[in-house]
């Protein structure tokens, strides 16, 4: 098989990060071949793209005989732009194939005979969901990274971002267009909302710095649109108009969230996502908790209420900025906020735990920091990388570790993206 052949092949089901795969007669044996923008059970033409020992890669010519799961992309754009992998399938059908990717993961990352899948938690909305988005600035236009480049597709309005983000997106896209020389060291442009009130800070990523200019675009935007904040970056050089921050609730707590801060992206499921964390860790009134990766306190907060005390950890110094006004704001005073790498914390942590819960990012918990866990009696790994999970179940489970549950949660609708919870307890 070379590089631009085109074959007739059945998709048998989609993979971890969405392409599907098919096999196709190569010499004497099968090839895998993986094709975006298909669904499980259809029969397609393809041109292959690229070949590599053991799989290729193809492109999507004509779906011959379509899924019945197959839909009509919420987004024209979709075919070009990077963002979401999965919008040519009905909602409902998303769910179940990230799940039996995700699955099939576990079983060949982690090694598991028996997987304690629980149902999956839908999104309240499979489209809108969005609280924060990263666009990208090109020559004269504002959009994402088209698919499997760096070129940016020009986007007007994105189908998974909240309302208040498209009615913003429009002005700054005209702005970049009738401006692209003024504004050609710009290359990021990050929106965050909060919906009560409705609030949006908006950050601008620059190569070189140039504040002067932005003051008359502050203004404008403000006239119609509820801009709290204006915030302009370059390299370690910031100016801000206006306020640096939103503001989110969840359980009748008050969240700050910087510029510079992580907040959930799908805030609505986010409320579902928190209580089901607190009620897993099972947590009693005399708990000493240990959270790792703790971020602006979206977990801390709520362990906080219920717990003895809690040690949380995270390395961002906004974040923690803001975690610290988030539990002065609320009135705890028995939360120990530190600064600083999770494997730099738990080999410095000393006392009691009873119980521990990590949120770390993509790339999962450093194994230092697996090696270093405190013996407690429950932990909850809360994962939005299905393989990075996988890995650190496995030497979990190696280190005396049992796997009670696994719950996932459908943070970002559209793509192939899953959160998962994995509840663990001592043998």
């Amino acid at each position: 098989m070379r590089t631009g052949d085109q074959i007739t092949v059945k998709i048998e089901k989609l993979l971890f990060g969405g392409s599907g795969l098919a096999r196709a007669q190569a010499g004497e044996g099968n090839l895998a071949v993986f094709v975006p923008g298909v669904v499980p059970g259809e029969t397609v033409s393809v041109e292959i793209s690229r070949v590599k020992k053991g799989y290729a890669e193809g492109k999507l010519l004509e779906v011959i005989h379509p899924s019945p799961h197959r839909r009509t992309p919420p987004e024209s754009a979709f075919w070009e732009c990077g963002g979401c992998d999965l919008q040519h399938i009905e909602d409902g059908m998303q769910l179940v194939y990230k799940v039996e990717a995700f699955r099939e993961v576990l079983s060949k990352i982690a090694r598991l005979r028996e997987i304690p899948l629980a149902p999956a938690v839908p999104s309240p909305e499979p489209l809108g969901y969005r609280f924060r988005v990263e666009l990208k600035v090109g020559p004269g236009r504002l959009g994402f990274y088209r698919r499997g480049s760096h070129e940016v597709v020009k986007v007007d309005h994105c189908p998974i971002a909240n309302a208040l983000i498209n009615r913003i997106l429009p002005r700054l896209s005209d702005t970049i267009e009738q401006g692209s020389s003024e504004y050609a060291s710009l290359k990021e442009i990050q929106l965050q909302v909060a919906e009560q009130p409705d609030q949006i800070l908006i950050t601008c990523r620059f190569d070189r710095f140039d504040a002067d200019r932005f003051a008359p675009l502050f203004e404008l935007l403000q006239r119609d649109l509820p801009v709290v904040g204006l915030v302009l970056r370059a390299g370690e050089k910031h100016h801000l108009f206006g306020r640096g921050h939103v503001v989110l609730h969840l359980m009748e707590e008050t969240f700050r969230a910087s510029d510079g801060s992580f907040a959930q992206a799908n805030w609505r499921l986010n409320e579902r996502m928190v209580p089901w964390v607190v009620s897993a860790l099972d947590i009693e009134k005399s708990d000493r908790i240990l959270e790792l990766y703790s971020g602006i306190g979206n977990f801390t907060l709520p362990f906080a209420r219920r717990a003895q005390s809690v040690v949380a950890v995270e390395g961002n110094r906004s974040a923690v900025k803001d975690a610290k006004w988030n539990m002065k704001n609320a009135g705890l005073t028995n939360v120990h906020l530190m600064e600083g790498p999770a494997e730099w914390a738990v080999r410095r942590l000393q006392g009691r735990f009873d119980r521990i819960f990590l949120d770390p990012p993509r790339s999962g918990a450093n194994p230092a920091v697996i090696q270093f866990l405190p013996a407690v009696r429950r932990l909850v790994y809360l994962s939005c990388h299905p393989a990075t999970l996988a890995r650190d179940l496995r030497i979990l489970i190696d280190r005396g570790w049992r796997l009670a549950t696994l719950q996932p949660f459908d943070m970002f609708p559209q793509t192939s993206h899953l959160e998962v919870a994995a509840v663990l307890e001592r043998k």
